[in-house]
């Protein structure tokens, strides 16, 4: 057998010039002899008679040549075909670019073969960036690997099919090429497989897990929040936690893993309110990972590493993922006094160790960055400083949900909204990097913060300075201006960010006219339905969009008698259902004048028949939201 296989112990198939286990991989195929050949005794050989081939042992051997040939020019052809179609592969991470070619590894046997030799250009791209994910994540053996790649109907567990594909679809650059639609399809196939949902598994939870963070393809709340739910499960069934007999390297990797998951189920739970998969109380007992193997939790430089540079370990990844755990917990404290009246004084202590978390963190994550800027590459730096603000919009987010429904800390909620929408300039970043939110967080999280500051602008324009009523419709244009670029950041969720431009510019083209208008209900616009629509051709123009003009009279005949009095129609922007509490509209009279003017206030939480009480009230309703938007084409 050759030397590779000997050394790996596999069975060696003993080709030439390469055994099946050395076809995939660049490097020779030696074949190594312990002893020297025995030389050919001459005698024997001389006392052999010379034997001259009959003539049709000659049109035989003839007859195979040509066969061969035909063989060799057909696979020349396809090979040529293909790879006319093949594009610019780059890794997503390195930026390095190689050549990768992809058909359906379901459909045709072939095609394995041509993945793979294709991707021997660039034999470490897989590796690269699946060892990104080392901290959290097992990363398939060259065996199983192979076997992946050419005969995925032997996997036993489909779940490596769905993590290598999605892999393999990550580091491509253009989502349009036909490889992606392979790699995809390779994916869904393999997720037909019931048994990655229903069976628990360490590679069944990191495939789902994997899904649910990265890329594009899973990233709506509701797909998101499905497969978070499943993984969590199976980590409760595998008892991830509890990782006591194993090496330490293993034990690590599934406390990391487990704590990954945990930070997840929290913003979950913060978002939709309700109950986590992990309860905090439950697992208060866990330990954390230790530093030092956190601290391979980092982001590739885009530049040749020096020998100083390597010897240097960056500190900033493992600090900024023991914050992200800690705010979870305190999230999952939140979330159990959230609807709990009676417990004022333990509600005023965890808002004070929410601030306290947010000063201690922002000071020691802007230290290490500073005392690492001088070894750390320019992208390094940027995915620092990525980390830095979604750490800060993480803290008002829960902040902002924390005290909904306080009236005692209106003026908080306020000030936390507009620090996080003055935020996302800094957090325009897409899924390739490592320290920012998960995407549906970064594209549906901003329109918390704008819906508070729209609604304290609506409410109270005429108690406002022109000055502060300048700043928060600076801020809301600059939520429209964040959706911009964002739409330049996505690939499959391109459309999606054009739309959810479009929400926020036409409420803020709506609160414009509202505050120009500064008159009675008459002059109040009300949109009607399908009026978003006409709108979306429109493109924002810089920071502030100009107020928008829509006669009245044409309003009313659209939207029929009586709804000059129905200022609710406001939200028929929005999708049904999506904000849980509906504005009530109240006329007063000022200094003797009978003009009215519009006021919009909540309803008290117990107004009404509202079903089962949501732990966080008025919130989003991302099903509505996330049924709309992202599946209406």
């Amino acid at each position: 057998q050759c030397d590779y296989c000997k050394q790996k112990k596999f069975r060696c198939s003993r080709e030439l010039p390469k055994c099946s286990a050395c076809k995939p991989w660049p490097g020779p195929c030696d074949y190594s002899r312990d002893a020297p050949a025995p030389r050919p005794n001459r005698c024997n050989l001389a006392s052999v008679p010379p034997t001259i081939p009959s003539h049709q042992e000659v049109e035989g051997i003839h007859d195979r040549l040509d066969r061969v040939e035909k063989a060799i020019q057909t696979l020349t052809d396809t090979v040529t075909k293909a790879l006319d179609g093949i594009g610019e592969v780059v890794s997503s991470h390195a930026g390095g670019k190689s050549k990768a070619q992809s058909l359906a590894i379901y459909n045709d046997d072939s095609a394995a073969n041509l993945v793979v030799g294709e991707l021997t250009d660039n034999p470490t791209g897989f590796l690269e960036n699946a060892s990104l994910g080392d901290t959290f994540f097992q990363a398939p053996s060259e065996e199983l690997l192979i076997q992946v790649i050419f005969k995925p109907e032997t996997v036993a567990r489909k779940a490596w099919v769905v993590y290598v594909n999605y892999m393999l679809l990550a580091m491509l650059s253009d989502d349009k090429n036909p490889q992606a639609q392979n790699f995809r399809q390779n994916m869904k196939l393999a997720l037909n497989d019931s048994s990655i949902f229903l069976e628990p598994n360490e590679a069944h939870l990191q495939a789902l897990i994997l899904l649910a963070i990265h890329g594009e393809d899973y990233s709506s709340p509701v797909s998101s929040w499905m497969l978070v739910g499943h993984a969590c499960r199976q980590a409760q069934a595998l008892e991830l936690h509890t990782s006591t007999n194993v090496e330490y390297e293993t034990r690590q990797r599934r406390l990391s893993l487990f704590w990954l998951l945990f930070a997840v189920d929290k913003s979950c739970s913060l978002a939709f309110g309700r109950p986590c998969f992990l309860p905090s109380d439950t697992y208060s007992h866990v330990p954390l990972p230790d530093l030092s193997y956190l601290m391979r939790f980092k982001p590739r430089s885009d530049i040749p590493e020096t020998v100083e540079r390597k010897r240097q370990k960056s500190m900033f990844g493992a600090h900024m993922f023991l914050a992200r755990m800690e705010l979870a917990r305190l999230t999952g404290d939140s979330y159990a006094l959230s609807n709990n009246e009676l417990m004022a004084e333990a509600r005023g202590l965890l808002r004070t160790k929410l601030v306290e978390w947010h000063t201690r963190t922002i000071k020691a994550l802007q230290d290490i960055l500073d005392n690492e800027r001088s070894l750390s590459s320019p992208g390094q730096l940027h995915e620092m400083s990525l980390g830095i603000s979604t750490i800060k919009f993480e803290y008002l987010h829960t902040l902002m949900a924390f005290t909904n429904g306080d009236p005692s800390s209106s003026n908080l909620r306020l000030e936390a909204a507009r620090e996080a929408i003055s935020l996302l300039p800094s957090m325009v970043s897409n899924w390739t990097l490592l320290f920012n939110s998960m995407i549906w967080h970064l594209l549906y999280f901003p329109f918390i913060p704008y819906f508070i500051i729209y609604w304290h602008l609506m409410k109270n324009h005429a108690s406002l300075s022109a000055k502060t009523i300048q700043q928060d419709t600076d801020l809301l244009a600059t939520t429209v201006s964040y959706y911009a670029s964002m739409r330049g950041q996505m690939r499959l969720l391109a459309p999606l960010c054009a739309r959810l431009e479009n929400v926020a510019n036409v409420f803020l083209r709506l609160v414009q006219h509202e505050l120009n208008s500064r008159g009675t209900l008459e002059k109040a616009v009300i949109f009607p339905q399908g009026a978003m629509q006409s709108l979306s051709t429109q493109e924002p123009t810089g920071g502030r969009v100009d107020s928008l003009v829509i006669p009245i009279n044409e309003m009313r005949r659209e939207l029929g008698d009586g709804i000059s009095a129905d200022l609710e129609q406001y939200l028929e922007w929005l999708p049904t259902n999506m904000l849980q509490t509906h504005s009530v509209i109240s006329q007063e009279i000022r200094n003797g004048v009978s003009d009215t003017e519009p006021v919009y206030e909540s309803p008290p939480l117990d107004q009404g028949s509202r079903g089962t009480k949501r732990p966080f009230d008025v919130m989003f309703d991302w099903f509505a939201w996330d049924v709309y938007y992202a599946d209406n084409k």
